[in-house]
């Protein structure tokens, strides 16, 4: 189901950058044996950069349509990124060095309920990659480094962030910590347009309201 949503800064000097949550954030990495990776870190990238200009109004709409593009985590690799790929949770995909260039291929059904991307062996694939997250057309998310044999993780969450910024903050990747102060959206099951307000609230600041409100 697609939402579409209506962003309204009414009053305020700041940007807001939006993010899509990942459920598995925490757990981005697993080795062969399902068990958790460390060194394999997942960041969150801004999906959407709101204007900062009072009075602004955006729209832009929330959905399905994940997808990745594959690539390898060093500069210095001579193999171009993967094409971007369509991925679906509940399904399991290979990252491998075709001719010059990363390919995604879907492996099928996964027992976990995300998309895993794996990293060919070492045999195949000497590389340490990175697999870039797209929600559309923009990435929200980056899991990196990714070790031969180790598969990246993505649980689409239903929950969208909602975090100020300085208009002349690029956008860049977060720490998961670093959105714990950021507003929690989670539409109702029911809803299919929403309204998100952004504006100074007396004894608060700069704050956001949402019609119809979280479902947490």
């Amino acid at each position: 189901m697609t939402i579409e949503y209506e962003f309204v800064n009414v009053d305020t000097d700041l940007a807001t950058q939006v993010f899509v949550t990942n459920g598995l954030a925490r757990q981005p990495a697993l080795d062969c044996d399902r068990t958790p990776v460390a060194g394999a870190a997942f960041y969150y990238t801004p999906w959407q950069f709101l204007n900062a200009s009072q009075g602004a109004r955006e729209y832009f709409s929330f959905g399905e349509g994940l997808a990745v593009v594959a690539r390898a985590a060093a500069d210095a690799s001579p193999l171009a990124p993967s094409p971007l790929t369509p991925v679906f949770t509940g399904r399991r995909y290979l990252a491998f060095p075709g001719q010059g260039a990363l390919r995604v291929v879907d492996l099928g059904p996964a027992d976990a309920d995300a998309a895993a991307v794996a990293a060919a062996p070492a045999g195949v694939n000497p590389h340490e990659l990175a697999i870039d997250w797209y929600l559309g057309a923009s990435r929200v998310g980056v899991t990196e480094p990714l070790a031969p044999a180790v598969s990246a993780q993505f649980q689409a969450g239903d929950t969208l962030l909602f975090r100020p910024a300085s208009p002349e903050e690029p956008p860049r990747r977060l720490d998961p910590d670093d959105l714990k102060g950021a507003a929690r959206y989670r539409a109702p099951s029911n809803a299919l347009r929403v309204t998100a307000v952004f504006q100074n609230q007396p004894g608060v600041g700069p704050a956001y309201s949402f019609s119809p409100h979280s479902a947490d």
